[in-house]
C-alpha cells in the first residue's frame, strides 16, 4: 500500500493503519528506536539485518564478531515484547481514555 504523504507527517492514530515496515520506519524517524546501533566489543556500526524471529523482523549485526542485538535494547521499547503495531493501539486507545473492552475488536 503506498502512502499518501511524507512518513514524518503522520500521527500516532494515522500510523496505526500502516504496514508493519512503515510503523517500524516511522518509529525510527521520530528517534523511538535508533537509526543504528555500536557494537560493545568492538565499537563498529552494526548493520541491520531482517530477521524473521525476532519481534519487529529486524537485528542488528555485527560483522566483526556476530554479534546481535535488538533495536529495542536501551530504549522504553524494550521492556514491551509486543508488534510496534498493537503496542501504538494500545497507546493510542489509553490517550483517548476508551474503556479496556471497547477496542477489543480492534486489537
Amino acid at each position: 500500500m503506498p502512502i499518501e504523504k511524507s512518513l514524518e507527517l503522520y500521527k500516532v492514530c494515522e500510523v496505526i493503519d500502516l504496514e508493519n515496515d512503515l510503523i517500524f520506519d516511522w518509529f525510527k524517524l521520530k528517534g523511538f528506536i535508533p537509526n543504528s546501533k555500536q557494537c560493545l566489543e568492538c565499537l563498529k556500526t552494526m548493520k541491520l539485518v531482517e530477521r524473521k524471529d525476532s519481534i519487529d523482523s529486524w537485528t542488528c549485526r555485527c560483522s566483526t564478531d556476530r554479534k546481535r542485538c535488538s533495536l529495542r535494547d536501551n530504549t522504553f521499547l524494550e521492556s514491551f515484547y509486543c508488534e510496534l503495531k498493537a503496542f501504538l493501539k494500545k497507546v493510542h486507545y489509553w490517550s483517548i481514555q476508551t474503556r479496556q473492552i471497547d477496542p477489543i475488536p480492534i486489537l
